[in-house]
C-alpha cells in the first residue's frame, strides 16, 4: 500500500465490528477496524458493495452486540451513494 499510495482502489465487502475497540474481528493480530482505516487512508477510492458494507445488514440489527458498522460510518469523508438501482433490485 505504501508504494502505491493514492493510486489503488480499496474494495470492501462486509461491515466492521467496532465494539470494544473492534476485537470481534481480528486478522493477523490487528482489528478489522484498524486495517480498514489504514487501507482507506491511502486509497484513491473506496468501493463498498453488498448490504453489510453499505448498511450493516443483519449484523447491525438490534441488539448488535459487536456494533457492526457500515463503511461510510467508519471512514470520515466517505460518501455513500443512495443508488436507486440498488433499491429496485431489493424489491
Amino acid at each position: 500500500m505504501t508504494k502505491h499510495k493514492g493510486n489503488y482502489l480499496m474494495l470492501v465487502e462486509g461491515s466492521v465490528p467496532t465494539a470494544d475497540g473492534g476485537v470481534y474481528c481480528c486478522i493477523g493480530g490487528r482489528t478489522a477496524l484498524d486495517i480498514v482505516t489504514e487501507a482507506a487512508a491511502g486509497a484513491k477510492a473506496v468501493v463498498c458493495w453488498g448490504s453489510c458494507a453499505s448498511n450493516g445488514c443483519v449484523q447491525a440489527a438490534k441488539p448488535n452486540p459487536t456494533r457492526a458498522t457500515p463503511i461510510h460510518e467508519i471512514l470520515t469523508g466517505c460518501r455513500s451513494s443512495k443508488c436507486p438501482a440498488a433499491r429496485r433490485l431489493r424489491r
